[in-house]
């Protein structure tokens, strides 16, 4: 089940309302900035903390894929990060309501 549409408080902006959509969407996967002061942009930097590979389990908090490690098992079951993924779910996410989204390394 998709999480509730984010409801605007009264005076709330636009860009206030995206952006605790995709804090509650997406938790903590990208750590969020905004202009308190009535900007329309939304940054974001990826958490480092979920750019690591780990071992997969169930039931991930994010979207992984799979990865190989140099030396690694080629059974190994090491995922990270599906940055990609994100990043078009947050498009579809934004259809309508979000003009663009640049990613840079």
């Amino acid at each position: 089940m998709p999480p509730p549409a984010p409801c605007r408080r009264v005076g709330e902006s636009l860009t206030l309302t995206v952006l605790h959509g995709v804090q509650r969407a997406f938790g903590d996967i990208f750590v969020l900035f905004h202009d308190a002061h009535g900007g329309t942009v939304i940054g974001g930097l990826w958490n480092p903390a979920h750019q690591q590979p780990r071992n997969f389990k169930v039931q991930l908090d994010f979207s992984s894929r799979p990865v190989a490690l140099e030396g690694g098992d080629a059974k190994s079951q090491m995922v990270v990060l599906n940055e990609a993924g994100l990043v078009a779910e947050l498009r579809r996410l934004g259809e309508g309501l979000v003009e663009r989204i640049e990613v840079r390394s």
